[in-house]
């Protein structure tokens, strides 16, 4: 990976990538391989990047894309999902999404936040773009024909000169440019952590949901990764209780899928909230991403959404003439292009969260009969498998 020195960045290329996480990373490589000259601009360094301990969920359709960008052959460890179990808590329908339902060698797989990043850092430095981390204070200005990043690194101003900047930074960048972002806090929070338990992960995913939320367990490596949705307090509680303790806890909620829970790491606890932008694109800007969308963790579709982004927008850039990048009927033609794959994106996790994290008589019907719709019509369990795969294209 190139790290030019501060006169040799103050120059203009095609794209400007605000963000160097799994979506901006992995646009820069599809750039980058259609031809388009990238420059890509980080506040944090890339081993920071790399220590990330959280555990990412990939479907089949985003390791389609790894393969095509050349880092899946680089990571490590990854833990295949081959079945996912659905049930709720207090009712005996249960459904099942396996390979055969979908059509695919395999649903997902489970990759470590850190592992991911240090395969596409590894797969950066193979090709000739500007990567430039540990940035600070970046701002955007115009240009004729483009728009001027100026940002300071170790003291010293830098600028870069681009037709389009892209942010896929899922921090405040969005709003500082101002875009408007629309904001829904569910009342929940995520405690994360990796358990061990008497069964050994066999490739099978657990998404069980309760009145306060889902619980999901996902295989990785010898352990299981464990996102489990509870009030703000309640997460708090259990973050601080010990292991012994957030064992018996989880054992009371999950049940005996997996035995029993014998330990449990370190543990986090992320508040949960649907962020979306009102609009995905401003004056030579496009949104990617966390910058874009946001989503609750249920069903795991928020990072694969991303990658969708970044894939397509690439291939809306290597269409567009090179002198027509960034300009408003690009722009338009990109809004368009992702408009029906987020906002269906948003839609089944949001209806997801609101309809089984509710005690409502009418709703519990209702999921059971969904649950069972599922179970009984092969074809509708095919078409959602594979939406949750593949997106609006599946």
């Amino acid at each position: 990976m190139e790290r030019r020195s501060p006169s040799a960045a103050a120059r203009q290329v095609d794209v400007v990538i605000l963000g160097a996480g799994p979506v901006g990373a992995a646009l820069a490589l599809a750039l980058q391989e259609r031809g388009v000259s990238v420059a890509v601009l980080d506040a944090r360094r890339a081993p920071e990047a790399a220590r990330d301990p959280r555990a990412l969920a990939l479907s089949y359709g985003s390791r389609l894309l790894l393969e095509r960008l050349g880092v899946w052959s680089l990571l490590g460890e990854v833990s295949p999902i081959r079945v996912v179990h659905v049930s709720e808590t207090g009712s005996a329908m249960r459904t099942q999404l396996t390979c055969a339902d979908a059509g695919v060698p395999m649903l997902g797989y489970v990759v470590g936040y850190g592992h991911l990043m240090s395969a596409l850092n590894e797969r950066l430095q193979t090709v000739c773009l500007s990567f430039i981390p540990a940035i600070a204070d970046p701002r955007v200005d115009p240009f004729p024909d483009g728009i001027v990043v100026r940002f300071t690194r170790e003291g010293g101003a830098m600028e870069i000169k681009a037709r389009l900047l892209v942010v896929a930074d899922g921090g405040a960048a969005a709003e500082r440019l101002g875009f408007e972002i629309a904001s829904r806090h569910y009342r929940q929070s995520a405690v994360i952590a990796r358990v061990q338990a008497e069964i050994a992960p066999s490739g099978i995913a657990f998404e069980r949901f309760t009145p306060e939320g889902p619980v999901a367990l996902l295989p990785c490596g010898c352990d299981y990764a464990l996102v489990w949705t509870v009030e703000p307090r309640r997460a708090a509680a259990l973050a601080a209780l010990e292991a012994d303790a957030f064992c018996a806890a989880l054992q009371a909620r999950f049940g005996n899928r997996v035995g029993r829970f014998r330990a449990v790491g370190s543990r986090s606890v992320f508040p949960l909230a649907l962020r979306r932008a009102r609009d995905i694109v401003g004056p030579r800007t496009v949104l990617v991403g966390n910058a874009a969308h946001t989503l609750h963790p249920v069903a795991g579709q928020g990072l694969n959404l991303g990658l969708r982004d970044a894939w397509e927008l690439a291939e809306h850039v290597a269409d567009a003439p090179r002198g027509e990048i960034g300009d408003p009927a690009f722009l338009a033609g990109y809004r368009r292009r992702r408009s029906f794959d987020v906002t269906a994106g948003v839609a089944v996790t949001d209806t997801l969260v609101r309809v089984f994290s509710n005690a409502n008589p009418l709703l519990r019907w209702a999921r059971t009969a969904g649950l069972a719709g599922l179970e009984l019509l092969p074809p509708a369990k095919r078409f959602f498998a594979r939406r949750m795969i593949f997106g609006a294209r599946g």
